[in-house]
């Protein structure tokens, strides 16, 4: 999957036009037209004033949709920026914007700084491993597999499988991050590798994203499988087109409620018979 979760491209859009919701409020605010108010602003606007206007936003949205630690340092610097000058403006000018407005403005930032807050949206800005969109083509599979640690054998379902991971159906809890082995046979070979569970998965089908811990000959064993199950024409975890995945997106928002919060897929849904899993991939 390459594209970004939707809530993190709809609120880079957002960013991305805010030169122009500022434009919008403040002629409001001066109880005119926005042309008329940008005609008469410009001219007299100081540098900073014009800066801020045209790129504090974009620049935020701009780092929103980079999804990297540094960026969400800078996001969250710019909100405050933002917040500061909304509180000189309603200081310098409080009959234009009056205490009502700066408490809505302030509040807002409040709940988007509350929103990155959140687990689910923060980590995938300083944990690679969770940007989901940026892993390796992974297979569809549904074949028995076990995992292995110290504390004996757990059976589980390989469910897809990547060079640098893979997700498996268990209803055994494991420990984030507790490494483990991973035991599953394809191709008449049985393959074992070190594993470590770095994302649990408890809607739809519940289980456990892996990221494999590799050795030289683990890494090489696993990459002949990949090729392997490319060569067999295994189907792969397919992106949906842009249209339809933001039409599932916005219809599982209004209709359940979820997908304020980015979620990470085991592949995305598709009911079409042709293109469903296989049962096994088996020679």
């Amino acid at each position: 999957m390459k594209a970004r979760p939707w809530p993190i491209i709809v609120l880079t859009i957002l960013y991305l036009l805010g030169p122009v919701f500022s434009i919008l409020v403040a002629s409001y605010l001066m109880h005119m037209s926005p042309l008329k108010y940008f005609s008469l602003w410009l001219p007299r606007a100081s540098y900073w004033s014009t800066l801020s206007t045209f790129c504090l936003y974009p620049i935020a949205g701009i780092a929103i949709y980079l999804m990297k630690p540094w960026s969400y340092a800078l996001f969250i610097a710019i909100t405050a920026l933002t917040t500061y000058q909304d509180y000189t403006a309603w200081r310098a000018h409080p009959a234009v914007m009056g205490f009502p407005v700066l408490f809505g403005l302030t509040l807002i930032n409040v709940a988007i700084v509350a929103y990155f807050a959140l687990p689910s949206v923060r980590t995938p800005f300083f944990n690679r491993r969770l940007r989901w969109w940026e892993s390796k083509p992974r297979y569809k599979m549904e074949i028995p597999a076990a995992l292995e640690s110290a504390l004996g054998q757990t059976k589980c379902t390989l469910m897809n499988l990547s060079l640098g991971g893979a997700f498996v159906k268990s209803a055994k809890t494991l420990d984030i991050n507790a490494k483990t082995n991973l035991r599953f046979a394809v191709f008449n070979q049985t393959i074992l590798v070190e594993a470590r569970p770095v994302h649990r998965r408890s809607r739809g089908t519940r289980g456990y994203g892996l990221e494999f811990v590799h050795t030289p000959e683990s890494k090489q064993a696993i990459g002949r499988i990949v090729q392997g199950l490319a060569l067999a024409g295994v189907k792969q975890i397919e992106q949906q087109t842009i249209w339809a995945s933001f039409k599932d997106w916005i219809t599982a928002l209004f209709k359940t409620g979820r997908g304020l919060v980015p979620e990470m897929p085991i592949y995305p849904v598709q009911n079409t018979k042709k293109n469903a899993p296989p049962k096994s991939v088996e020679k």
